[in-house]
């Protein structure tokens, strides 16, 4: 395309940087509009840069649309390939990635270095496919894990000091099979191949990202939890150390080694990443209700000072604070327990000064009690089910008088005074933290961000930590840039001390600008004050 310059390119990489997606994704639209109408082929090194600048923000569809037109222009180089694959493989297309490895593997044989790195995704391919089907058959479960563990033995074995990711994660996969109960053998001794890992790293002067990760995942294999929690201090201080890199160890301390926020190491290793991911633009924690309250635990273990002093303290109490705030979210189902949306509940007088100090649960219209948009259905009070998670499995209620509403195309809320019962007991009484309470937004709106709690495509609660930016707002609406699905419906927005701003309501890639200067792409939420002052009118009315 006319106009794509070294310019462009680099404002690619700026705005994928700076997580700005309709910008990227614009770029990439142009840049693959050159890529197919140019005579020559895009040179294979810049290509990889801009590649690489979409995976370390995990922007990996765009990655794939791409690499796929370099691809299909001729730039087949080994480097966009394996991206290409990478990206493949996040977004769970692993049958595709495979086939791809597999041709990058034979054609590469001449080149031990990209030879190796094919081995090595083809090991992740099958590990993936292990520890995503726990409950098919034994024999095929056994197969994968197997296959995983000869690619990565394969590439390993050919040069140690190099491919001492690939010993790792020979190690990993073998110590997660027999955990399991699978016959599986390899000449390699887990214990020595994790400690030569551990020589590889130790050797070198300036240890990069991956190598910082190979050592953690060493001393996790070896039994030495402190060991490992100081190799992972010095990984998430690295500057190598982007979304991409911090997400995929969490990958493979969780889905692989097992490791849980409820027990050491998992418990300060976890807890320490995921920490460090709510740095990151494109970083996201979530886990179940039982994982953010583990991860909630270690902030106030005796011992918490000693182990995270100083910014990682401060991180790590910021990432508490936020699994804090999820034990008064809920989901919203139908009658027949399908998940619809999420709420949550605020003192009523912290809400409006005539209310009693009862919790008020607070949602969309359009996904409890009140009017909703064409084509969408809201859930009745009388049949609605809420559930919050944090309190258990078995603590349900569905009674409540339906307080005010406001349509979808005013304020979309609806606001619920709750029957006292023994789960309203169980919701007032949970933990000791802090009810939530309401603010006004930031005043200065640059570099703010702005955070989503709440059931994500009607899953298990997720504290969701990806973009985040505030971008505006007006006396009524918020609009923000975090990441949010379909059940986040009616979930709490907070800003970045984690005060409650607003209530989530849908969002755009063509939202209007609220300064009337076009479009961008945004999620948009209704500020508390504005529904405060609204219930107050319409209840001076009456």
């Amino acid at each position: 395309m006319a106009g794509w310059t070294d310019d462009s390119a680099r404002e690619l990489k700026e705005r994928a940087a700076a997580y700005d997606r309709q910008r990227t994704a614009g770029l990439v639209d142009d840049f693959v509009a050159h890529v197919r109408i140019c005579s020559g082929l895009y040179p294979a090194d810049e290509a990889r840069r801009l590649l690489g600048a979409l995976k370390n923000k995990r922007f990996f569809d765009l990655l794939g649309t791409a690499a796929e037109a370099l691809i299909e222009s001729g730039q087949d180089a080994p480097a966009i390939r394996k991206l290409l694959a990478q990206g493949l493989i996040e977004q769970g297309r692993l049958v595709a990635a495979r086939d791809g490895l597999l041709r990058l593997e034979e054609d590469t044989r001449g080149d031990v270095v990209e030879n190796a790195e094919a081995r090595g995704l083809l090991g992740r391919v099958h590990k993936q496919l292990y520890v995503r089907e726990p409950q098919a058959d034994r024999g095929r479960r056994t197969r994968h894990i197997t296959t995983a563990i000869e690619w990565y033995a394969s590439a390993y074995v050919t040069d140690p000091d190099a491919n001492y990711w690939h010993g790792i994660n020979t190690v990993a996969c073998l110590m997660r099979a027999r955990r399991d109960g699978l016959d599986v053998t390899s000449p390699l001794d887990p214990a020595a191949t994790a400690k030569a890992a551990l020589k590889v790293v130790n050797a070198g002067a300036s240890p990069g990202a991956w190598q910082l990760a190979t050592a953690m995942e060493a001393c996790v294999a070896l039994g030495e939890t402190n060991d490992a929690l100081a190799w992972a201090h010095k990984y998430v201080a690295s500057k190598d150390a982007d979304a991409f890199e911090l997400g995929s160890s969490l990958r493979q301390l969780k889905e692989v080694w097992q490791l849980t926020p409820s027990a050491e190491p998992g418990a300060s290793l976890i807890t320490l990443l995921e920490a460090n991911l709510l740095q990151r633009e494109g970083g996201r924690v979530q886990g179940t209700p039982a994982d953010l309250q583990s991860m909630a635990k270690v902030a106030d273990m005796l011992n918490l000072e000693g182990r995270f002093a100083g910014e990682e303290f401060t991180k790590i109490r910021f990432l508490a604070m936020a699994i804090a705030r999820s034990n008064l979210v809920a989901s919203v189902s139908n009658r027949f327990g399908d998940r619809v949306g999420s709420a949550f509940v605020v003192p009523g007088d912290r809400l409006h000064p005539s209310l009693s100090p009862s919790p008020v649960l607070v949602t969309n219209s359009h996904v409890l009690g009140g009017p909703a948009p064409i084509g969408k259905k809201a859930v009745p009070v009388t049949e609605a089910i809420i559930r919050f998670e944090n309190i258990g499995p078995e603590q349900y209620f569905c009674k409540g008088q339906l307080l005010f509403t406001s349509p979808h195309s005013e304020l979309d809320v609806s606001l619920v005074a709750l029957c006292r019962d023994r789960q309203l007991d169980a919701i007032t009484k949970l933990g000791d933290h802090e009810p939530l309470t309401w603010t006004a937004p930031p005043e200065e709106k640059d570099g703010r961000r702005v955070y989503v709690v709440g059931h994500a495509d009607g899953g298990e609660i997720a504290v969701s930590l990806e973009g985040n930016k505030l971008l505006d707002y007006d006396a009524r609406r918020l609009h923000y840039r975090s990441a949010t699905a379909e059940g986040n419906s009616g979930s709490p927005v907070f800003d970045d001390t984690w005060e409650l701003i607003g209530l989530h309501h849908g969002g755009s890639a063509t939202m209007p600008r609220l300064d009337g200067g076009g479009v961008y792409e945004a999620n948009e939420g209704f500020r508390l004050d504005a529904i405060s002052t609204a219930y107050g009118a319409w209840r001076a009315a009456r």
